[in-house]
């Protein structure tokens, strides 16, 4: 059961850790499609990289307060998606 337990947890893992790769590569392209324009209409490197930053910044605090919500529509989430249902039929 160890040895099952231990081979799952690592592809786990390993799942994760292919996920968190892949929105860091993703946030590359969406920090240069802000800092570009900003350089090109005449702003400083500084200012456009700070741009391209703060545009990443706001990521993990929107992760947090998601994390945080989803914790107060747990208990009537049955509800909400037995509505759902009904409204789908």
């Amino acid at each position: 059961m160890r040895v099952f337990m231990r081979k799952t947890l690592s592809k786990l893992l390993q799942r994760a850790l292919a996920l968190s790769l892949g929105i860091a590569i993703q946030n590359f392209p969406e920090g240069a499609i802000i800092s570009m324009p900003l350089r090109a209409e005449g702003e400083s490197k500084r200012k456009a990289f700070l741009g391209g930053v703060l545009s990443g910044v706001v990521e993990p605090i929107g992760a947090v307060m998601t994390i945080l919500v989803a914790q107060l529509v747990i208990p009537v989430l049955p509800y909400l998606l037995s509505f759902a249902a009904g409204v789908m039929l």
